[in-house]
Protein backbone atom coordinates (compact mmCIF):
# COMPACT_ATOMS: atom_id res chain seq x y z
CA UNK A 1 0.00 0.00 0.00
CA UNK A 2 2.86 2.20 0.91
CA UNK A 3 4.46 1.76 -2.79
CA UNK A 4 0.94 2.54 -4.19
CA UNK A 5 0.46 5.14 -2.29
CA UNK A 6 4.01 6.73 -3.46
CA UNK A 7 2.51 6.25 -7.36
CA UNK A 8 -0.40 8.26 -6.43
CA UNK A 9 0.98 11.26 -5.37
CA UNK A 10 3.74 10.72 -8.00
CA UNK A 11 0.74 10.57 -10.94
CA UNK A 12 -0.43 13.35 -9.10
CA UNK A 13 2.72 15.37 -9.63
CA UNK A 14 2.51 14.41 -13.48
CA UNK A 15 5.92 12.21 -12.72
CA UNK A 16 4.33 9.24 -15.17
CA UNK A 17 7.71 7.24 -15.25
CA UNK A 18 7.84 7.33 -11.30
CA UNK A 19 4.33 6.29 -11.13
CA UNK A 20 4.59 3.49 -13.74
CA UNK A 21 7.89 2.40 -12.21
CA UNK A 22 5.97 2.22 -8.44
CA UNK A 23 3.07 0.17 -9.95
CA UNK A 24 5.40 -2.04 -11.32
CA UNK A 25 7.35 -2.44 -7.80
CA UNK A 26 3.97 -3.04 -6.22
CA UNK A 27 2.61 -5.70 -8.77
CA UNK A 28 5.70 -7.66 -8.26
CA UNK A 29 5.21 -7.65 -4.33
CA UNK A 30 1.61 -8.38 -4.80
CA UNK A 31 0.95 -9.40 -8.51
CA UNK A 32 -3.52 -9.39 -7.31
CA UNK A 33 -3.44 -5.94 -6.30
CA UNK A 34 -6.05 -4.42 -8.34
CA UNK A 35 -5.15 -0.60 -7.05
CA UNK A 36 -2.07 -0.89 -8.36
CA UNK A 37 -3.27 -2.67 -11.52
CA UNK A 38 -5.51 -0.37 -12.08
CA UNK A 39 -3.43 2.71 -11.01
CA UNK A 40 -0.43 1.88 -13.61
CA UNK A 41 -3.38 1.64 -16.53
CA UNK A 42 -4.48 4.98 -15.45
CA UNK A 43 -0.55 6.55 -15.67
CA UNK A 44 0.07 4.89 -18.61
CA UNK A 45 -3.06 6.73 -20.21
CA UNK A 46 -2.36 9.84 -18.31
CA UNK A 47 1.57 9.65 -19.91
CA UNK A 48 0.21 9.11 -23.45
CA UNK A 49 -2.23 12.24 -23.08
CA UNK A 50 0.29 14.05 -21.72
CA UNK A 51 2.74 13.72 -25.09
CA UNK A 52 -0.23 14.29 -27.06
CA UNK A 53 -0.75 17.45 -25.85
CA UNK A 54 3.10 18.38 -25.63
CA UNK A 55 3.09 17.31 -29.43
CA UNK A 56 0.77 19.64 -30.27
CA UNK A 57 -2.28 17.44 -30.28
CA UNK A 58 -1.38 15.06 -32.77
CA UNK A 59 -1.98 11.67 -32.03
CA UNK A 60 -0.36 9.44 -34.48
CA UNK A 61 -1.75 5.51 -34.75
CA UNK A 62 0.76 4.18 -33.71
CA UNK A 63 0.82 6.47 -30.15
CA UNK A 64 -3.06 4.87 -29.52
CA UNK A 65 -2.66 2.41 -26.19
CA UNK A 66 -4.17 -0.86 -25.32
CA UNK A 67 -7.26 -0.43 -22.95
CA UNK A 68 -8.97 -3.01 -20.88
CA UNK A 69 -12.51 -3.02 -20.37
CA UNK A 70 -14.77 -3.83 -17.25
CA UNK A 71 -15.25 -7.48 -16.21
CA UNK A 72 -18.51 -8.91 -16.78
CA UNK A 73 -19.64 -11.29 -14.41
CA UNK A 74 -22.71 -14.01 -14.82
CA UNK A 75 -23.33 -16.93 -13.17
CA UNK A 76 -26.42 -19.78 -12.62
CA UNK A 77 -28.36 -18.32 -9.92
CA UNK A 78 -28.02 -14.56 -11.69
CA UNK A 79 -29.20 -16.21 -15.12
CA UNK A 80 -32.16 -17.71 -12.85
CA UNK A 81 -32.70 -14.44 -10.96
CA UNK A 82 -33.19 -12.65 -14.50
CA UNK A 83 -36.79 -14.92 -14.57
CA UNK A 84 -39.95 -12.83 -14.54
CA UNK A 85 -41.06 -11.69 -11.20
CA UNK A 86 -43.19 -14.54 -9.24
CA UNK A 87 -40.36 -17.63 -9.84
CA UNK A 88 -40.94 -20.33 -8.02
CA UNK A 89 -37.99 -20.95 -5.99
CA UNK A 90 -39.32 -24.40 -4.63
CA UNK A 91 -35.81 -25.70 -5.16
CA UNK A 92 -33.54 -24.07 -2.08
CA UNK A 93 -30.60 -25.23 -3.81
CA UNK A 94 -30.86 -22.76 -6.43
CA UNK A 95 -30.85 -19.53 -4.88
CA UNK A 96 -32.51 -16.83 -7.48
CA UNK A 97 -30.55 -13.51 -7.18
CA UNK A 98 -30.80 -10.35 -9.31
CA UNK A 99 -28.30 -9.65 -12.12
CA UNK A 100 -26.83 -6.65 -10.07
CA UNK A 101 -25.36 -9.15 -7.67
CA UNK A 102 -23.37 -10.45 -10.50
CA UNK A 103 -20.61 -8.06 -9.99
CA UNK A 104 -20.25 -9.97 -6.68
CA UNK A 105 -18.24 -12.65 -8.28
CA UNK A 106 -15.06 -13.34 -7.53
CA UNK A 107 -13.53 -13.30 -10.87
CA UNK A 108 -11.52 -10.42 -13.03
CA UNK A 109 -9.99 -11.03 -16.97
CA UNK A 110 -6.86 -9.27 -16.98
CA UNK A 111 -5.80 -7.98 -20.16
CA UNK A 112 -1.73 -7.24 -20.41
CA UNK A 113 -0.77 -6.38 -23.99
CA UNK A 114 3.26 -5.59 -24.37
CA UNK A 115 4.54 -3.26 -25.80
CA UNK A 116 2.21 -0.93 -24.70
CA UNK A 117 2.07 1.36 -28.05
CA UNK A 118 3.09 -0.75 -31.42
CA UNK A 119 4.21 0.12 -34.47
CA UNK A 120 3.59 -1.83 -37.71
CA UNK A 121 5.81 -4.84 -38.22
CA UNK A 122 6.51 -5.02 -34.63
CA UNK A 123 6.03 -8.20 -32.16
CA UNK A 124 3.14 -7.87 -29.86
CA UNK A 125 2.03 -10.04 -27.09
CA UNK A 126 -1.51 -10.40 -25.23
CA UNK A 127 -1.37 -12.12 -21.98
CA UNK A 128 -4.89 -13.26 -20.42
CA UNK A 129 -4.76 -13.59 -16.67
CA UNK A 130 -7.88 -14.55 -14.62
CA UNK A 131 -7.75 -12.94 -11.34
CA UNK A 132 -9.83 -14.74 -8.16
CA UNK A 133 -10.72 -12.13 -5.45
CA UNK A 134 -12.62 -14.80 -3.49
CA UNK A 135 -11.74 -17.32 -1.07
CA UNK A 136 -12.18 -20.29 -2.89
CA UNK A 137 -11.21 -22.21 -6.11
CA UNK A 138 -11.84 -21.18 -9.27
CA UNK A 139 -12.23 -24.04 -11.73
CA UNK A 140 -11.66 -22.82 -15.24
CA UNK A 141 -13.93 -25.19 -18.16
CA UNK A 142 -13.38 -23.15 -21.12
CA UNK A 143 -12.35 -20.18 -22.43
CA UNK A 144 -13.43 -18.43 -25.97
CA UNK A 145 -11.62 -15.98 -27.72
CA UNK A 146 -12.55 -13.69 -30.53
CA UNK A 147 -9.80 -10.99 -31.73
CA UNK A 148 -10.87 -8.91 -34.06
CA UNK A 149 -9.20 -6.85 -36.54
CA UNK A 150 -10.64 -3.89 -38.86
CA UNK A 151 -13.90 -4.87 -37.59
CA UNK A 152 -13.56 -8.94 -38.32
CA UNK A 153 -13.28 -11.97 -36.10
CA UNK A 154 -14.11 -15.34 -35.55
CA UNK A 155 -14.80 -16.92 -31.89
CA UNK A 156 -12.47 -19.93 -31.17
CA UNK A 157 -12.27 -22.30 -28.12
CA UNK A 158 -8.55 -21.68 -26.57
CA UNK A 159 -7.31 -23.74 -23.99
CA UNK A 160 -6.47 -22.15 -21.06
CA UNK A 161 -2.73 -22.70 -20.06
CA UNK A 162 -4.40 -23.66 -16.47
CA UNK A 163 -7.72 -25.27 -14.68
CA UNK A 164 -7.78 -23.33 -11.64
CA UNK A 165 -7.07 -20.13 -9.99
CA UNK A 166 -6.32 -19.97 -6.37
CA UNK A 167 -7.86 -17.62 -3.88
CA UNK A 168 -6.63 -14.31 -4.11
CA UNK A 169 -3.84 -15.42 -6.72
CA UNK A 170 -3.89 -14.08 -10.31
CA UNK A 171 -3.03 -16.91 -13.31
CA UNK A 172 -2.10 -16.72 -16.74
CA UNK A 173 -5.04 -18.37 -19.22
CA UNK A 174 -3.34 -17.68 -22.53
CA UNK A 175 -0.14 -15.63 -23.92
CA UNK A 176 -0.98 -14.66 -28.04
CA UNK A 177 2.16 -13.47 -29.69
CA UNK A 178 1.36 -12.17 -33.23
CA UNK A 179 3.19 -9.26 -35.22
CA UNK A 180 1.23 -5.88 -35.92
CA UNK A 181 0.09 -5.75 -39.91
CA UNK A 182 0.80 -1.73 -41.64
CA UNK A 183 -3.41 -1.61 -42.27
CA UNK A 184 -4.75 -2.15 -39.09
CA UNK A 185 -6.82 0.71 -37.99
CA UNK A 186 -8.95 -1.40 -35.71
CA UNK A 187 -8.06 -3.81 -33.24
CA UNK A 188 -9.57 -5.78 -29.98
CA UNK A 189 -9.84 -8.73 -28.29
CA UNK A 190 -12.84 -10.14 -26.30
CA UNK A 191 -12.26 -13.84 -23.74
CA UNK A 192 -15.12 -15.27 -22.08
CA UNK A 193 -14.11 -17.74 -19.20
CA UNK A 194 -16.58 -20.25 -17.79
CA UNK A 195 -16.32 -21.96 -14.95
CA UNK A 196 -17.30 -25.66 -13.29
CA UNK A 197 -20.08 -23.86 -11.58
CA UNK A 198 -21.38 -22.40 -14.13
CA UNK A 199 -20.22 -19.13 -13.91
CA UNK A 200 -18.91 -16.74 -16.82
CA UNK A 201 -16.42 -13.82 -17.21
CA UNK A 202 -16.43 -11.89 -20.42
CA UNK A 203 -13.98 -8.92 -21.19
CA UNK A 204 -12.67 -6.87 -23.89
CA UNK A 205 -9.40 -5.46 -24.37
CA UNK A 206 -9.08 -2.52 -27.22
CA UNK A 207 -6.88 -0.86 -29.70
CA UNK A 208 -7.31 3.40 -28.72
Amino acid sequence: NALVNQATTALGNRQYDAAIKLYDDALRLDPANVAAMQGRTGAVTARTLSEAANSGGAVRPAGRVFASGKTLAQSVETRTGAGPEGFDNSDKTVVAKKGSQAAELPGKIIFDVDPETVKPGENYTVKVYLLNEGNAPIQVSQMMVTPRINGKGVTAPVPPQVKEVAPRQKAMLMSSRDIWKEDTTQWSMEVTVSTARGESYKNQVTWK
